[in-house]
């Protein structure tokens, strides 16, 4: 034998050690039993006859029961990518149509992380803008809620750590 031969061998050997074991047809009865329904037994079957897909009625409830969307979300959804939301730069000016915000100037901040406006406008109320906390030092804003890492020399963290506490 030549050693190409040889090495053809080897390689044919190693193929079928490492290849999965695949199952030939049988004619077996037990095998004949989990074969495929005939054409006529699929016919009378009603479980069988193939159907369009359709909303569960879970799906339908759920539709219905969305909220449906404020105006000035509408609006967000104008002028402001998602998940950012559209805030008045004047504190004073509420605008109400798409012309007026315009006109009047807005900002989209993320009410989610964003320092200055965290779970809604700090331009149109400071109870939303982090950086503002009295005895504050270190703020962080977290799915729109105020959190303080640390206080100035004199303050402490409150228990539930969204303000500074007085300590002398």
């Amino acid at each position: 034998m030549h050693l190409s031969t040889l090495i053809h061998i080897f390689a044919l050997l190693a193929l079928a050690i490492v290849s999965p074991i695949v199952a030939l047809p049988s004619n077996d009865a037990t095998l004949v039993a989990r074969s495929a329904p005939s054409l006529q037994a699929r016919a009378s079957t009603p479980s069988l006859i193939a159907r369009s897909p359709v909303p569960s009625g879970a799906l339908k409830k759920r539709a219905l029961r969305q909220k449906p969307l404020t105006p000035e979300e509408a609006i967000s959804q104008q002028l402001c990518p998602t998940p950012m939301r559209v805030c008045s730069i004047d504190a004073q000016s509420s605008p109400t149509t798409l012309t007026e915000w315009i006109r009047d100037g807005f900002e989209c901040v993320d009410t989610f992380e964003d320092l200055t406006s965290c779970g809604g406008c700090g331009s149109v109320d400071t109870k939303y803008d982090c950086t503002a906390i009295k005895g504050a030092h270190a703020v962080s804003c977290v799915v729109g809620q105020c959190r303080i890492d640390s206080c100035t020399k004199g303050y402490t963290p409150s228990l539930d750590g969204k303000s500074c506490v007085w300590t002398y």
